[in-house]
Protein backbone atom coordinates (compact mmCIF):
# COMPACT_ATOMS: atom_id res chain seq x y z
CA UNK A 1 0.00 0.00 0.00
CA UNK A 2 2.54 2.64 -1.10
CA UNK A 3 2.61 5.06 -3.79
CA UNK A 4 6.14 6.51 -4.18
CA UNK A 5 9.09 6.13 -6.77
CA UNK A 6 7.13 5.30 -9.47
CA UNK A 7 6.08 1.93 -7.49
CA UNK A 8 2.64 2.30 -9.01
CA UNK A 9 3.43 1.10 -12.84
CA UNK A 10 6.80 -0.38 -11.97
CA UNK A 11 5.33 -2.95 -9.54
CA UNK A 12 1.88 -2.84 -10.13
CA UNK A 13 1.39 -2.87 -13.72
CA UNK A 14 1.41 -7.22 -14.26
CA UNK A 15 -0.14 -7.90 -10.67
CA UNK A 16 -3.31 -5.38 -11.57
CA UNK A 17 -4.09 -6.78 -15.10
CA UNK A 18 -3.50 -10.37 -13.37
CA UNK A 19 -6.31 -8.97 -10.79
CA UNK A 20 -8.52 -8.13 -13.34
CA UNK A 21 -8.38 -10.80 -15.28
CA UNK A 22 -9.10 -13.06 -12.54
CA UNK A 23 -12.58 -10.78 -11.90
CA UNK A 24 -13.46 -11.53 -14.90
CA UNK A 25 -14.23 -14.90 -13.34
CA UNK A 26 -17.25 -13.37 -12.24
CA UNK A 27 -19.08 -14.67 -15.40
CA UNK A 28 -18.37 -18.42 -14.30
CA UNK A 29 -20.53 -17.33 -11.18
CA UNK A 30 -22.92 -15.76 -13.23
CA UNK A 31 -23.42 -18.78 -15.73
CA UNK A 32 -24.13 -20.88 -13.12
CA UNK A 33 -26.76 -18.84 -11.49
CA UNK A 34 -28.51 -18.65 -14.37
CA UNK A 35 -27.86 -22.05 -15.82
CA UNK A 36 -26.76 -20.05 -18.95
CA UNK A 37 -23.16 -20.68 -20.68
CA UNK A 38 -20.02 -18.98 -19.57
CA UNK A 39 -18.73 -17.78 -23.61
CA UNK A 40 -22.10 -16.16 -23.78
CA UNK A 41 -21.12 -13.75 -20.97
CA UNK A 42 -19.02 -10.75 -21.08
CA UNK A 43 -17.75 -8.64 -17.77
CA UNK A 44 -17.36 -5.15 -19.07
CA UNK A 45 -17.68 -1.86 -17.15
CA UNK A 46 -18.17 -3.26 -13.21
CA UNK A 47 -21.13 -5.70 -14.81
CA UNK A 48 -21.59 -9.38 -16.12
CA UNK A 49 -23.56 -9.25 -19.37
CA UNK A 50 -25.45 -11.54 -21.54
CA UNK A 51 -26.49 -9.38 -24.41
CA UNK A 52 -28.80 -12.23 -25.55
CA UNK A 53 -31.17 -12.43 -22.45
CA UNK A 54 -30.47 -8.70 -21.53
CA UNK A 55 -29.19 -9.98 -18.08
CA UNK A 56 -26.81 -7.69 -16.21
CA UNK A 57 -25.51 -8.18 -13.14
CA UNK A 58 -23.21 -5.86 -10.79
CA UNK A 59 -19.70 -7.39 -9.99
CA UNK A 60 -20.54 -6.60 -6.47
CA UNK A 61 -23.25 -8.89 -6.62
CA UNK A 62 -21.57 -12.22 -7.60
CA UNK A 63 -18.85 -11.51 -5.41
CA UNK A 64 -19.86 -13.97 -2.48
CA UNK A 65 -20.74 -17.06 -5.12
CA UNK A 66 -17.53 -16.63 -6.62
CA UNK A 67 -15.41 -16.58 -3.61
CA UNK A 68 -16.50 -20.09 -3.62
CA UNK A 69 -14.95 -20.94 -6.78
CA UNK A 70 -11.12 -22.06 -6.88
CA UNK A 71 -9.28 -19.08 -8.44
CA UNK A 72 -7.48 -19.28 -11.84
CA UNK A 73 -3.81 -19.42 -11.45
CA UNK A 74 -3.45 -18.12 -14.42
CA UNK A 75 -6.21 -16.21 -15.67
CA UNK A 76 -6.08 -14.75 -19.65
CA UNK A 77 -5.39 -11.38 -20.30
CA UNK A 78 -7.19 -9.48 -22.95
CA UNK A 79 -4.98 -8.54 -25.78
CA UNK A 80 -4.08 -5.02 -26.58
CA UNK A 81 -6.70 -4.41 -29.00
CA UNK A 82 -9.55 -5.14 -26.47
CA UNK A 83 -8.27 -2.95 -23.67
CA UNK A 84 -10.63 -0.04 -23.42
CA UNK A 85 -8.92 2.14 -20.82
CA UNK A 86 -5.26 1.89 -21.33
CA UNK A 87 -4.15 4.59 -23.71
CA UNK A 88 -7.26 6.16 -23.63
CA UNK A 89 -7.20 9.84 -22.68
CA UNK A 90 -8.65 9.72 -19.03
CA UNK A 91 -10.01 12.53 -16.95
CA UNK A 92 -8.46 13.03 -13.76
CA UNK A 93 -11.18 12.66 -11.08
CA UNK A 94 -9.85 14.55 -8.66
CA UNK A 95 -10.04 18.02 -10.79
CA UNK A 96 -13.06 19.76 -9.76
CA UNK A 97 -12.92 18.93 -6.06
CA UNK A 98 -9.13 20.91 -6.36
CA UNK A 99 -11.02 23.42 -8.21
CA UNK A 100 -14.66 24.13 -6.60
CA UNK A 101 -12.55 23.40 -3.54
CA UNK A 102 -14.03 20.96 -2.03
CA UNK A 103 -11.16 18.89 -1.72
CA UNK A 104 -10.16 17.92 2.45
CA UNK A 105 -6.24 18.17 2.08
CA UNK A 106 -4.68 17.24 5.98
CA UNK A 107 -4.68 20.90 6.74
CA UNK A 108 -8.56 21.12 6.48
CA UNK A 109 -9.22 18.82 9.34
CA UNK A 110 -11.29 19.81 12.18
CA UNK A 111 -12.57 17.84 15.12
CA UNK A 112 -14.15 18.70 18.20
CA UNK A 113 -12.62 19.38 21.10
CA UNK A 114 -9.31 19.58 18.67
CA UNK A 115 -5.99 21.24 19.87
CA UNK A 116 -3.22 21.86 17.66
CA UNK A 117 0.75 20.63 17.80
CA UNK A 118 3.52 22.27 16.41
CA UNK A 119 7.00 20.41 16.52
CA UNK A 120 10.56 21.72 17.75
CA UNK A 121 13.05 19.06 16.47
CA UNK A 122 16.79 18.22 16.58
CA UNK A 123 18.56 20.49 14.26
CA UNK A 124 20.78 17.82 13.63
CA UNK A 125 19.63 14.16 12.57
CA UNK A 126 20.37 11.42 15.05
CA UNK A 127 19.92 14.18 18.55
CA UNK A 128 17.56 14.10 21.16
CA UNK A 129 16.11 16.08 23.69
CA UNK A 130 18.74 16.51 26.99
CA UNK A 131 16.78 18.96 28.64
CA UNK A 132 13.56 20.74 28.70
CA UNK A 133 11.84 23.56 30.47
CA UNK A 134 8.03 23.12 30.10
CA UNK A 135 7.93 25.97 32.27
CA UNK A 136 9.67 28.70 29.87
CA UNK A 137 6.70 28.97 28.04
CA UNK A 138 3.97 27.48 30.68
CA UNK A 139 2.54 31.45 31.05
CA UNK A 140 2.02 31.87 26.91
CA UNK A 141 -1.30 32.09 25.61
CA UNK A 142 -3.38 28.90 24.93
CA UNK A 143 -0.42 26.65 25.63
CA UNK A 144 -2.02 23.63 26.92
CA UNK A 145 0.98 21.05 27.26
CA UNK A 146 3.93 19.20 25.73
CA UNK A 147 4.55 15.78 24.21
CA UNK A 148 7.88 14.35 24.27
CA UNK A 149 8.65 12.80 20.54
CA UNK A 150 11.89 11.20 18.81
CA UNK A 151 14.27 13.71 18.51
CA UNK A 152 11.91 16.75 19.79
CA UNK A 153 8.71 17.85 21.73
CA UNK A 154 5.69 18.68 20.16
CA UNK A 155 3.77 21.75 21.71
CA UNK A 156 0.56 21.94 22.16
CA UNK A 157 -1.79 24.52 22.67
CA UNK A 158 -5.61 25.93 21.56
CA UNK A 159 -4.17 27.39 17.90
CA UNK A 160 -1.35 25.86 15.56
CA UNK A 161 -0.42 29.47 15.68
CA UNK A 162 0.16 29.60 19.49
CA UNK A 163 1.31 26.80 19.54
CA UNK A 164 4.32 27.56 16.89
CA UNK A 165 5.41 30.60 19.14
CA UNK A 166 5.42 29.02 22.19
CA UNK A 167 7.67 25.87 20.67
CA UNK A 168 10.10 28.60 19.42
CA UNK A 169 10.36 30.04 22.31
CA UNK A 170 10.39 26.96 24.28
CA UNK A 171 14.06 26.19 26.40
CA UNK A 172 14.86 23.22 25.16
CA UNK A 173 18.46 21.35 25.01
CA UNK A 174 19.81 18.54 22.69
CA UNK A 175 22.39 16.01 22.71
CA UNK A 176 25.37 16.43 21.05
CA UNK A 177 26.36 13.93 17.61
CA UNK A 178 29.60 13.56 15.81
CA UNK A 179 27.22 15.35 12.78
CA UNK A 180 27.04 18.90 14.54
CA UNK A 181 29.84 20.03 12.43
CA UNK A 182 29.71 19.00 9.18
CA UNK A 183 29.41 20.94 6.37
CA UNK A 184 28.85 21.21 2.67
CA UNK A 185 32.58 21.23 2.14
CA UNK A 186 33.39 18.31 4.09
CA UNK A 187 30.82 16.24 2.45
CA UNK A 188 32.36 17.03 -1.30
CA UNK A 189 35.32 16.25 -0.19
CA UNK A 190 34.22 12.54 1.36
CA UNK A 191 32.61 12.44 -2.37
CA UNK A 192 35.74 13.13 -4.33
CA UNK A 193 37.86 10.44 -1.48
CA UNK A 194 35.14 8.56 -3.00
CA UNK A 195 35.64 8.46 -6.63
CA UNK A 196 39.50 7.76 -6.23
CA UNK A 197 38.87 4.49 -3.84
CA UNK A 198 40.61 1.79 -4.80
CA UNK A 199 37.79 -0.82 -3.48
CA UNK A 200 34.74 0.23 -5.95
CA UNK A 201 31.75 -1.82 -5.77
CA UNK A 202 31.73 -3.00 -9.12
CA UNK A 203 28.39 -2.64 -10.96
CA UNK A 204 28.80 -3.83 -14.29
CA UNK A 205 32.16 -4.23 -15.94
CA UNK A 206 32.96 -4.69 -19.67
CA UNK A 207 36.14 -3.47 -22.03
CA UNK A 208 35.74 0.37 -21.02
CA UNK A 209 39.12 0.32 -19.18
CA UNK A 210 40.88 -1.46 -21.73
CA UNK A 211 39.55 0.33 -24.70
CA UNK A 212 40.27 4.01 -23.07
CA UNK A 213 44.02 3.03 -22.50
CA UNK A 214 44.49 2.09 -25.94
CA UNK A 215 42.08 5.16 -27.57
CA UNK A 216 44.48 8.27 -28.45
CA UNK A 217 44.32 11.33 -26.24
CA UNK A 218 42.15 13.43 -28.78
CA UNK A 219 39.44 11.12 -28.54
CA UNK A 220 39.16 11.06 -24.71
CA UNK A 221 36.49 13.20 -22.98
CA UNK A 222 36.31 13.28 -19.04
CA UNK A 223 33.64 15.27 -16.48
CA UNK A 224 32.76 15.33 -13.21
CA UNK A 225 29.64 16.36 -12.15
CA UNK A 226 28.62 17.22 -8.62
CA UNK A 227 24.79 17.70 -7.49
CA UNK A 228 23.49 18.87 -4.04
CA UNK A 229 20.74 17.83 -1.35
CA UNK A 230 16.81 19.06 -2.96
CA UNK A 231 14.10 18.80 -0.27
CA UNK A 232 10.93 17.94 -1.57
CA UNK A 233 9.18 20.95 -1.30
CA UNK A 234 5.36 19.98 -0.92
CA UNK A 235 3.04 22.48 -1.29
CA UNK A 236 1.51 21.30 2.17
CA UNK A 237 4.09 20.73 4.86
CA UNK A 238 3.60 17.06 7.21
CA UNK A 239 0.17 17.65 8.93
CA UNK A 240 -1.31 14.57 10.74
CA UNK A 241 -4.73 14.88 12.78
CA UNK A 242 -4.61 11.92 15.70
CA UNK A 243 -6.65 10.51 18.22
CA UNK A 244 -5.60 8.02 20.55
CA UNK A 245 -8.47 6.40 22.56
CA UNK A 246 -8.62 3.45 25.09
CA UNK A 247 -8.76 0.69 22.86
CA UNK A 248 -7.93 2.53 18.78
CA UNK A 249 -6.28 5.05 17.56
CA UNK A 250 -7.40 7.04 14.59
CA UNK A 251 -5.35 9.07 11.98
CA UNK A 252 -6.57 11.80 9.37
CA UNK A 253 -3.73 12.80 7.13
CA UNK A 254 -2.23 12.54 3.51
CA UNK A 255 0.19 9.70 3.09
CA UNK A 256 1.95 7.60 0.24
CA UNK A 257 2.69 4.99 2.73
CA UNK A 258 -0.25 3.59 4.10
CA UNK A 259 1.91 0.31 5.25
CA UNK A 260 4.50 2.29 6.97
CA UNK A 261 2.12 4.45 8.79
CA UNK A 262 0.29 1.30 9.91
CA UNK A 263 3.97 0.36 11.43
CA UNK A 264 4.22 3.62 12.91
CA UNK A 265 0.77 3.42 14.64
CA UNK A 266 1.83 -0.41 15.69
CA UNK A 267 5.32 0.57 17.13
CA UNK A 268 3.66 3.82 18.79
CA UNK A 269 0.63 1.76 20.29
CA UNK A 270 0.86 -2.03 20.36
CA UNK A 271 -2.62 -1.97 18.58
CA UNK A 272 -3.28 -4.73 16.66
CA UNK A 273 -4.68 -3.87 12.85
CA UNK A 274 -8.16 -4.10 13.31
CA UNK A 275 -7.72 -1.32 16.33
CA UNK A 276 -6.32 1.36 13.93
CA UNK A 277 -7.93 3.67 11.32
CA UNK A 278 -6.65 5.77 8.54
CA UNK A 279 -8.54 8.12 6.99
CA UNK A 280 -6.43 8.85 3.85
CA UNK A 281 -7.10 13.32 2.67
CA UNK A 282 -5.51 14.94 -0.09
CA UNK A 283 -1.76 14.92 -0.26
CA UNK A 284 -1.37 18.42 -1.15
CA UNK A 285 2.18 17.42 -2.55
CA UNK A 286 3.90 14.21 -1.55
CA UNK A 287 7.17 13.40 -4.64
CA UNK A 288 8.05 10.41 -2.14
CA UNK A 289 8.54 12.88 1.19
CA UNK A 290 5.08 11.69 2.32
CA UNK A 291 6.11 7.95 2.50
CA UNK A 292 7.04 8.24 6.22
CA UNK A 293 4.98 7.89 9.53
CA UNK A 294 7.20 10.22 11.74
CA UNK A 295 4.41 13.02 11.48
CA UNK A 296 2.01 10.14 12.66
CA UNK A 297 3.91 8.93 15.77
CA UNK A 298 4.66 12.49 16.65
CA UNK A 299 0.69 13.31 16.22
CA UNK A 300 -0.08 10.13 18.41
CA UNK A 301 1.94 11.02 21.06
CA UNK A 302 0.68 13.82 21.53
CA UNK A 303 -3.26 13.35 21.78
CA UNK A 304 -2.06 10.97 24.16
CA UNK A 305 -0.41 13.61 26.11
CA UNK A 306 -3.36 15.60 26.29
CA UNK A 307 -6.29 12.76 25.59
CA UNK A 308 -8.18 14.99 22.96
CA UNK A 309 -7.60 14.62 19.33
CA UNK A 310 -4.10 17.25 18.37
CA UNK A 311 -3.20 18.20 14.76
CA UNK A 312 0.32 18.01 14.41
CA UNK A 313 1.23 20.36 11.22
CA UNK A 314 5.08 21.22 10.31
CA UNK A 315 6.24 24.56 9.26
CA UNK A 316 7.79 25.35 6.07
CA UNK A 317 11.27 26.00 7.93
CA UNK A 318 10.65 22.36 9.92
CA UNK A 319 9.42 20.71 5.99
CA UNK A 320 12.72 22.10 4.68
CA UNK A 321 15.61 21.73 7.74
CA UNK A 322 13.70 18.01 8.32
CA UNK A 323 13.41 16.30 5.08
CA UNK A 324 14.58 13.32 3.40
CA UNK A 325 16.48 15.24 0.83
CA UNK A 326 17.22 13.85 -2.69
CA UNK A 327 20.99 12.94 -1.98
CA UNK A 328 24.00 14.51 -3.14
CA UNK A 329 25.99 12.71 -5.24
CA UNK A 330 29.10 12.88 -7.50
CA UNK A 331 29.66 11.55 -11.08
CA UNK A 332 33.20 11.30 -12.67
CA UNK A 333 32.98 10.35 -16.33
CA UNK A 334 35.61 9.01 -18.73
CA UNK A 335 34.79 7.91 -22.48
CA UNK A 336 36.58 7.59 -25.83
CA UNK A 337 35.09 8.25 -29.17
CA UNK A 338 35.79 6.76 -32.75
CA UNK A 339 36.86 9.26 -35.55
CA UNK A 340 32.77 8.66 -36.62
CA UNK A 341 32.11 10.52 -33.23
CA UNK A 342 30.92 6.99 -32.00
CA UNK A 343 30.90 5.86 -28.34
CA UNK A 344 34.04 2.72 -28.00
CA UNK A 345 34.30 3.57 -24.38
CA UNK A 346 32.37 4.59 -21.15
CA UNK A 347 33.67 4.50 -17.73
CA UNK A 348 31.58 6.00 -14.43
CA UNK A 349 31.83 6.43 -11.42
CA UNK A 350 29.55 7.28 -8.54
CA UNK A 351 30.36 8.58 -5.34
CA UNK A 352 27.78 9.98 -2.08
CA UNK A 353 25.69 8.15 0.31
CA UNK A 354 23.59 5.09 0.88
CA UNK A 355 20.16 6.30 -0.18
CA UNK A 356 18.68 3.05 1.70
CA UNK A 357 20.24 3.75 5.19
CA UNK A 358 18.13 7.09 5.86
CA UNK A 359 14.72 5.03 5.64
CA UNK A 360 14.50 4.62 9.08
CA UNK A 361 11.45 6.33 9.40
CA UNK A 362 12.00 8.49 12.72
CA UNK A 363 15.55 8.68 12.86
CA UNK A 364 18.81 8.82 10.62
CA UNK A 365 21.76 7.06 12.03
CA UNK A 366 25.33 6.96 10.71
CA UNK A 367 24.40 7.86 6.94
CA UNK A 368 27.80 9.72 6.39
CA UNK A 369 29.07 6.73 4.66
CA UNK A 370 30.26 7.38 0.92
CA UNK A 371 30.65 4.68 -1.23
CA UNK A 372 31.96 4.87 -4.91
CA UNK A 373 30.42 2.70 -7.80
CA UNK A 374 32.39 1.75 -10.78
CA UNK A 375 30.43 0.35 -14.05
Amino acid sequence: MRSVGSYGIRFWYDPLRKAAASARELITAASQQFNLPADQWQAKAGFITHEASGQSIPFGDLVEAATKLPLPEAPKLLTADNRSIELADQRRVDIPAKVNGSAVFGADITLDNMLHGAVRMSPVFGADVKTVDADSIKSMPGVVDIAHVPNGVVVIADTWWRAKKAADALSIEFTNTPNDRLSSEELTQRMKNGLTNDMPQVIRKGSAEKNLASSPLESLIEATYEVPFLTHGCMEPLVCTALEEKDKVTLWMPTQGHDIVRMAMEKVTGFSNEQMTIHTTYLGGGFGRKTHGEIAEQAILASRQVKRPVKVQWSREDDVQQGYYRPIMMSRLRGAVDKDGKIVALHAQLSGPQMGRTFEHVTVKNNNDFFPFRF
